[in-house]
């Protein structure tokens, strides 16, 4: 396993654990905006996580398959689904 994947596997690691326990949400968040910036991934991937843990009642890692889930279902990049998630979620007035 790579630096970077522990990285990122640590930042959901984090993200997860603010999530469940009541921690600081926003600070994990940024910090894994902050990874997937160093990275070369979209940080629209952590925020889309986000907003479907939100909607769905589950764990940002669990939204984070989701994701992928429907990224590899609909042969799309999954930062162009996640954008997709985004702009829906802000459209329809639910910002979070």
């Amino acid at each position: 396993m790579t630096l970077e994947a522990m990285a990122v596997e640590d930042a959901d690691r984090l993200l997860d654990e603010a999530w469940l326990n009541g921690g600081d949400v926003q600070g994990a968040l940024d910090i894994a905006k902050r990874l997937s910036q160093q990275i070369g991934r979209d940080p629209v991937i952590e925020d889309a996580k986000i907003a479907l843990a939100r909607c769905n009642d589950c764990t940002p890692s669990q939204a984070f398959e989701l994701l992928v889930k429907i990224s590899q279902t609909t042969n799309r990049k999954l930062r162009v689904v996640s954008h997709e998630v985004i702009h829906r979620l802000n459209g329809s007035g639910d910002k979070g």
